[in-house]
């Protein structure tokens, strides 16, 4: 029987690098590399205002999908940026300059449209999600993790938001069977967006 279970700094390594490898190469997060996804995760399982947790297939099993819901999302980000300090300007520097991350890219990610403009609860996301484990198995047990922590969200706010690449089609069909729908469409500078939306009454 699957259980749900709080990471911890035991689960990192598994996480990060599953990030870095099932995720699309040109987002953000997977540019920046193993140094900012290790702050990101870090503050993620010690943040009390953000769920992180992670699913298996039985109590002895290898942890197989993870997910993050912050209820807070604004102070998350903020506190990230003052946790890494002028670090995370360097690292964006040195990105750039070796042409992993475009001018382009950062000043979409500065100035361009709000992901949230559409939502009811915007400060209630659905953030990152993902599979550690290869088989079909470890996808349904994804599908009920993000259903897991986004009914965690909604027991203080009537709805949470996720976001995901319009080419993502493995991410866009687990966020349908979690019970998310579509309600807005985003266009960056590269890709197209797509903004999910689960409501207490999904």
């Amino acid at each position: 029987m699957s259980e749900c279970f709080l990471l911890d700094s035991s689960h990192l390594e598994d996480v990060i690098q599953a990030h870095l490898e099932t995720w699309e190469a040109s987002s953000l997060s997977v540019q920046l590399g193993p140094t900012f996804l290790k702050a990101f995760y870090n503050l993620a399982i010690e943040d009390p205002a953000t769920i992180a947790v992670g699913i298996r297939q039985s109590h002895d099993a290898q942890i197989s999908s993870w997910c993050l819901g912050f209820r807070q999302y604004s102070a998350f980000n903020a506190t990230l940026k003052k946790r890494l300090g002028l670090s995370l300007y360097f690292l964006v520097a040195k990105k750039v300059l070796t042409g992993t991350i475009s001018i382009g890219q950062v000043v979409d990610n500065i100035l361009g449209n709000d992901q949230a403009r559409s939502v009811k609860c915007p400060e209630n996301h659905l953030g990152a999600f993902g599979c550690i484990g290869k088989n079909f198995e470890d996808v349904l047990l994804l599908t009920k993790l993000i259903a897991y922590t986004a009914a965690q969200l909604c027991e203080t706010e009537s709805a949470c938001w996720a976001v995901t690449n319009d080419t993502n089609k493995g991410g866009k069909m687990v966020m349908k069977r979690a019970g998310f729908s579509q309600i807005d469409e985003i266009q960056t500078k590269d890709r197209t967006l797509g903004i999910y939306e689960f409501s207490s009454g999904t």
